[in-house]
């Protein structure tokens, strides 16, 4: 019995031991349980922080790109109801572009900004449920239109920040608005109304217009932009600043103008067939030349060509710079003469008015005329022609500056008064619904009347190119009633293309105004967006091509500068500023060297 007792009293000590090592082993556990969760919730909280939005400064010369990153890795903060992602901007100064696109804009809004901003393709569709937004995250929203058969039509919207910079205290934001109409139905007239997270106010735009009032944004198309075909996307944007980074926070878009159908439902953009731009009066003959000032001399107007001094049409071929404030250094005889060897027989100053350190706000006057003067001696170096462009953009109405203008061509016709290779450009691309003419003494008419007159006082017979409204695109509307050809001679009027976004209609417009008698000239296009960024549209260049060398017309590629977008005919990785090989040209430059080529 007593062995029996102490039996029992060794197991149950035993059993004490194992539950003691069992209950040890179980704290340990808890406690390292928890130490894991804390840890894993601090990196949770440093992984969720809010990157912050860097920017460069237009005026630097190297250009540094600084790029912050989210998980994602696009480069636009792109928008959509499903999807929330930080924003990822890249770029560096964007005070306009245009065309454009930039400019784009114009540059452009047809043309581009000077941003630096890479382009982006949207990785996310916002559809027109719209929504709210802070720093790139969206959802939610609003729509509302009908068709013509009484059913709710929808417009898918797609917004995208491409490009934000600082300057003077202001954060600026570069927007791309993608409208696509995903119906069988053609849809005409929109309103798109963009709430944002601070007050903002509108540095530049294309594609629309804009009425801004505190944190909302109003806008509604202008003529190219009010009507979407089945199927189609149409491009617009804008520039806006504020104290602060003004990021999307809701949006509603409502096509309230009435559809017109139903029409055949196709399923891919790229299988319809626009309608062909009307057949052009037959032209004079263009003979094949150089195109050098040696060579053709003094040019002259005569009907719609543009004629040299033995009395033979003409076609130039040239490039613009981009804004001389922004890009000074590609002013010199080595890219002038790079240019020349690739068949490039004009070059076009761009001497901003409006933008920043544009000649009327902000600029050095006296270095900016320094920088104008060198590109006209460069240029007469190389046997080239040369255009001094009145960049007119973000000013919109060229009576904004006017005197400053009569004084600017007034001092350059006067030094310059006999020189036959020398063109004058006085105003880029006016906009914002200024008209050709009403009779207010606040048109663009009035204004070229006054211009050319100063610079006929000085030099009776140099070409002056006058630009058209809506970003130099209604020239069927100048031809109704262009300045006086009894009082003026050898004037040519503006036509601005980027050849993504401007199609058939435009080239339309442009075959009425040919056929009219308008002398015209091309002072400005690029393959890509109105924006001056996004796709390059090889397709619609090549008919722009063939129309303009088919009527003789002159053109000018923009831009010359290694500014990371679309437009620019220097790849950005191109450090150079003269001595160019092909391989430092861009996709768009390299296109238009073969064109020259050809």
């Amino acid at each position: 019995m007593k062995k029996f007792i102490e039996k029992i009293k060794e197991t149950l000590t035993a059993s004490k031991l194992n539950m003691g090592i069992f209950l040890s082993c179980l704290l340990v556990s808890i406690v390292c349980i928890i130490l894991l969760v804390i840890v894993l919730s601090r990196d949770t909280s440093v992984n969720s922080s809010v990157p912050a939005h860097e920017t460069a400064s237009p005026t630097d010369a190297t250009k540094k790109e600084i790029t912050t990153k989210a998980d994602s890795t696009t480069e636009s903060e792109n928008i959509s109801e499903s999807e929330t992602t930080d924003a990822t901007t890249e770029g560096e100064s964007n005070p306009e572009n245009t065309s454009e696109n930039t400019e784009a804009p114009s540059e452009n809004g047809e043309e581009n900004s000077p941003s630096s901003g890479l382009s982006t393709s949207p990785s996310q569709n916002e559809n027109s449920q719209g929504g709210n937004s802070g720093n790139g995250n969206f959802s939610g929203g609003s729509s509302s239109g009908v068709n013509s058969s009484g059913e709710a039509s929808q417009i898918n919207v797609n917004i995208s920040a491409v490009n934000s910079w600082e300057n003077n205290g202001q954060t600026y934001v570069q927007y791309s608005i993608d409208l696509t109409n995903p119906t069988g139905q053609r849809i005409l007239g929109w309103q798109l109304s963009i709430e944002f997270t601070t007050e903002i106010t509108v540095s530049d735009s294309w594609g629309g217009t804009l009425t801004p009032s505190g944190k909302q944004l109003d806008i509604k198309p202008v003529d190219y932009t009010n009507e979407i075909n089945p199927y189609e996307t149409k491009n617009l944007g804008f520039i806006i600043s504020a104290g602060s980074y003004a990021s999307v926070s809701s949006y509603n878009i409502n096509n309230s103008g009435s559809s017109q159908g139903p029409q055949p439902p196709q399923s891919n953009p790229s299988e319809q067939n626009p309608t062909s731009p009307q057949e052009p009066v037959p032209p004079v003959s263009v003979p094949s030349v150089s195109g050098f000032y040696s060579e053709h001399g003094a040019l002259h107007v005569s009907g719609t060509s543009l004629c040299d001094k033995n009395g033979t049409p003409i076609q130039l071929k040239g490039v613009s710079t981009h804004g001389l404030s922004w890009f000074p250094e590609y002013v010199n005889a080595e890219a002038f003469s790079s240019l020349r060897s690739f068949g490039v027989n004009t070059i076009r100053l761009a001497m901003y008015t409006s933008e920043y350190n544009g000649y009327c706000s902000g600029g050095d006057q006296s270095s900016l005329k320094a920088l104008v003067r060198q590109g006209i001696q460069y240029a007469t170096e190389q046997d080239m022609y040369v255009i001094v462009d009145w960049h007119v953009l973000n000013d919109r109405n060229p009576n904004t500056y006017i005197e400053q203008a009569v004084s600017f061509f007034h001092e350059i016709s006067s030094q310059y008064a006999g020189w036959g290779n020398i063109i004058y450009e006085i105003c880029n691309e006016p906009n914002g619904g200024v008209a050709w003419y009403d009779g207010s003494g606040n048109d663009i008419k009035t204004y070229a009347e006054r211009v050319v007159s100063t610079i006929r006082a000085n030099d009776a017979n140099a070409v002056i190119i006058v630009g058209t409204p809506t970003w130099s695109q209604d020239v069927d509307v100048v031809a109704a009633n262009p300045l006086d050809p009894s009082r003026y001679s050898n004037i040519m009027y503006a036509l601005h293309f980027y050849a993504a976004t401007h199609t058939d209609f435009l080239r339309n417009k442009f075959v009425s105004a040919y056929n009219q008698g308008l002398p015209v000239f091309v002072s400005e296009f690029s393959i890509c967006e109105a924006s001056g960024n996004g796709w390059n549209d090889v397709n619609s260049a090549q008919k722009w091509m063939d129309l303009l060398n088919s009527c003789g017309i002159s053109y000018v590629a923009w831009n010359l500068s290694n500014k990371a977008e679309s437009s620019s005919l220097l790849n950005s990785s191109c450090g150079k500023t003269g001595g160019f090989s092909y391989d430092d040209f861009s996709e768009s430059g390299k296109w238009y060297l073969n064109q020259l080529a050809n």
